[in-house]
């Protein structure tokens, strides 16, 4: 199956696994509940387009623009989204485990409550994103960009963050056991309450950031002119 233009497609349930659909216009398409395992969508059109409790596991999403979609309870669990823009989407609840999203643009998405563990977030832009209890366990988050966004609560255990950018970031009460922020910049960056037990924070930029009530300990790297620097 190949479309080339199918804006506002009623798609609610179709099974269109390992479809090509790719550099189709699916602009306001329907795919809630749709079944798209292993399917096609490189370079599609989808935006303001609905995959509410959609399947996409293993799809391959690469340069798509999901841009201001809605993919709440949605699967993309392993699939394939370098280059994707989802920039003021909503995947609430949606589950990226595992997903490939080196440069993906996430800028003022909303993903509260997501799983991303196990992710390759490389480079990914998360600029002013809501990632309230999020699970970012394990993922690969070097040189990415979480300037401005909400942290609060989420999961970042075992999780790289190397060179990333979180100036101004509310990381509060966030987990951050064994997190690797080597060289990121936290300038601003609200801590308080965040678990940074075993974290490497070598030469990480902490002017003015507010370190009340976390948990640093046994934290890594971390020098008195660092702490100096932060508002502890």
């Amino acid at each position: 199956m190949q479309l080339a233009s199918v804006t506002r497609a009623d798609l609610k349930g179709a099974e269109l696994s390992k479809t090509s659909l790719k550099g189709t216009i699916l602009q306001g398409a329907n795919f809630t509940d749709a079944r798209l395992t292993g399917t096609d969508l490189s370079n599609a059109d989808l935006r303001g387009t609905v995959f509410t409790r959609a399947i996409l596991n293993s799809a391959e999403l690469s340069q798509a623009n999901f841009s201001r979609a809605k993919l709440n309870d949605a699967d993309l669990s392993s699939a394939t989204m370098t280059a994707s823009d989802f920039s003021e989407a909503e995947l609430i609840r949606a589950n990226l485990s595992g997903g490939k999203l080196v440069r993906a643009l996430f800028r003022a998405a909303t993903l509260r409550n997501a799983r991303l563990n196990g992710a390759n977030l490389n480079g990914a832009s998360f600029w002013k994103a809501n990632l309230s209890e999020a699970d970012l366990s394990g993922a690969n988050l070097n040189n990415a960009d979480l300037s401005d966004a909400d942290l609060t609560e989420v999961n970042l255990t075992d999780s790289y963050l190397m060179r990333a950018k979180l100036g101004k970031a509310n990381l509060t009460d966030a987990k951050l056991l064994r997190t690797q922020l080597v060289g990121a910049d936290l300038k601003e960056t609200k801590l308080c309450g965040a678990d940074l037990t075993e974290a490497n924070l070598k030469e990480a930029y902490l002017k003015g950031a507010d370190l009340r009530r976390a948990k640093l300990k046994t934290s890594k790297g971390i020098t008195t002119l660092q702490l100096a620097e932060a508002n502890s």
